[in-house]
């Protein structure tokens, strides 16, 4: 007789390969399932962030060219009504409409200018304007009644009767005149301005509009729905009165359309408006979805992946060793790479400081207009790359000081220095950078004559570091103070104070880590790269002494180096 099969026990049929690589399989598939779920919603939560840092962009954009659009304008309005002012009835006219051109050659956004009398009937004067219009009747004219002299007020868009031409009136009441002149108006077309935003949104179609305090639409670009002349509700942006930013992000509110949208948005202080920048939400939703079946085929193809690979779990098994071999020889390579790495960025400062000196040097010229004048639009591109490029260069000087101070390639340099002399040399070459952020800077001699031995490199950096960081923490309207003296063994003893808002206690261990940044409220978050404490500390070390930090938070901080009188020499290490 044959006898029977053997049954097998539970933990015997786990053992099996059969199962142990179906397990296998199965917990590959939920891991990659789960990875793909959270690549999903990551995808939707990145896209959405990037469209609403677009949308603030465009908005600072906005801002900046209605802004000096409108002061433009202004100034033109204001030039007219001095010249009626001051000039007797004799004076012509045209000498005016001259002066006009002429300030109009400097504005990259020309504007037109008319001149009416109480009743609204138009004075022509050179080649602005024609008799028999009246505009009495105009919505910016009749504002004007209850309105002082010398007070601008923005009116609604109009569309020129002749040529059809829509642009944005600037009416003023002008000053009492030998011209007869009771009404200064000037338009800015429209056109300019929507052909100036029609490719600044990437990430999702979206718009943009200028709107008027009291909710009227001035200015929409583009505008489908007909919506430039009517009024808005600002109440439902959460700007009401009493409560009206100068600038915001608001979500989770309608169109006029019961549309989802989000809108961004900036106060133009000086005309009572608001410019606006928004996305209507579903544009991004429809763009997240055409990128989810990439990331769902990513799904499908790594799961029939892992269940082919499933035979192979046991084979696997087998050359787990082996695999952790080849990790532990993968970590020694990673360190030896580490190494290699910092050896290079060691190497490199010239190939990196050449090309973005000659990118600064260049810029330099652009701008000082050596080689001849340069449109003022371009000027102002020039101006953003040459200060990106110094940016830059510091950003790349700090980086590379660093990875010298890993690799050892610091050589120290003691020389006979005087460190009163470098103090005031650094104070110096920091003062317009107080000056800008309207921080007064003092630096105390010291009460007795100072001498050290150190590096004059390194003593200057860690002087740029601390006093930099102390400008730009330190509150407006208050102030920095720098001293330096002499301890009783010889040393030198430096002190940097700012009246800034001071440190807690729990980021005191943190503020010397590199790349960990303190955040300010009158300082920007992207402000700095968060390596200059961290540099200091190095160098600090390198010349024998060290650094203390005391802070107040809402008073200020000290940093306190101490340095010895001598710093020994060192071989070079290239050598």
């Amino acid at each position: 007789m044959f006898a029977p099969p053997r049954r097998l026990s539970p933990l015997e049929r786990l053992a099996s390969p059969n199962v142990a690589a179906i397990s296998f399989a199965v917990l590959v598939a939920v891991g990659i399932w789960a990875v793909v779920i959270w690549q999903v919603v990551a995808d939707s939560n990145d896209t959405y962030e990037a469209a609403t840092a677009e949308l603030l962009g465009a908005q600072d954009l906005l801002a900046a060219q209605i802004g000096r659009t409108l002061e433009s304008a202004e100034s033109i309005v204001e030039t007219v009504d001095a010249w009626l002012t001051d000039h007797p009835a004799t004076a012509d006219l045209a000498d005016l409409a001259a002066l006009v051109e002429r300030r109009q050659r400097r504005h990259q956004n020309p504007v037109n200018i008319r001149l009416f009398d109480a009743d609204g009937n138009m004075i022509p004067f050179g080649h602005f304007g024609t008799e028999g219009i009246n505009i009495a009747d105009r919505e910016y004219i009749r504002a004007l009644d209850d309105r002082p002299i010398g007070e601008i007020r923005i009116g609604a868009q109009i569309v020129a009767r002749n040529t059809g031409v829509a642009s944005i009136p600037l009416a003023m009441k002008a000053r009492r005149n030998a011209f007869g002149v009771y009404y200064v108006v000037t338009s800015i077309p429209v056109a300019p301005l929507a052909d100036l935003f029609r490719d600044v949104f990437v990430s999702a179609p979206g718009l943009v509009g200028l709107v008027r305090e009291d909710g009227h639409i001035l200015f929409r670009s583009p505008d489908r729905e007909g919506l430039v002349g009517k009024t808005i509700d600002l109440d439902q942006f959460a700007i009401a009165p009493g409560e009206r930013r100068a600038t915001g992000l608001i979500e989770n509110r309608n169109s006029l359309q019961g549309l989802p949208i989000v809108v961004a948005f900036k106060r133009i202080e000086s005309h009572r408006a608001f410019v606006y920048a928004s996305f209507l939400k579903s544009d991004i939703e429809t763009k997240i979805e055409a990128r989810r079946p990439r990331i769902l085929i990513f799904g499908f193809v790594a799961t029939a992946l892992a269940i082919a690979m499933a035979t192979l779990v046991l084979h696997f098994t087998a050359l787990r060793e082996r695999e952790a071999e080849r990790v532990r020889a993968a970590l020694v390579e990673a360190e030896a790479a580490n190494a290699a790495k910092r050896e290079f960025l060691a190497n490199v400062s010239h190939e990196l400081r050449t090309p973005l000196n000659a990118i600064i040097g260049f810029s330099e010229f652009v701008v000082m207009q050596v080689y001849g004048p340069v449109p003022e639009r371009y000027r102002n591109y020039i101006s953003d790359v040459l200060t990106a490029g110094r940016h830059l260069l510091g950003v790349v000087d700090q980086l590379l000081d660093l990875a010298a101070i890993e690799a050892r390639r610091l050589v120290l340099r003691p020389e006979t220095l005087d460190p009163d002399a470098a103090m005031r040399d650094v104070v110096e070459m920091m003062r317009p950078i107080a000056v800008e952020r309207k921080v007064k800077i003092v630096a105390a001699p010291p009460p007795t004559p100072t001498c050290i031995v150190s590096d004059a490199g390194a003593l200057r950096q860690i002087l740029v570091n601390l006093v930099g960081n102390a400008v730009k923490f330190c509150r407006p309207g208050r102030t920095v103070r720098v001293a330096c003296a002499q301890t009783p063994d010889g040393g030198l003893r430096i002190a940097v104070e700012d009246e800034g808002d001071g440190i807690r206690p729990e980021d005191i261990k943190h503020i010397f880590e590199p790349f960990w940044r303190k955040e300010s409220a009158h300082v920007s978050r992207r402000s700095g790269t968060g390596l200059g404490l961290s540099l200091t500390l190095q160098l600090v070390q390198r010349l024998g002494g060290s650094i203390d930090v005391e802070s107040v938070p809402g008073k200020g901080s000290v940093f306190t180096v101490s340095l010895p009188a001598r710093v020994a020499a060192e071989p070079d290490a290239a050598a």
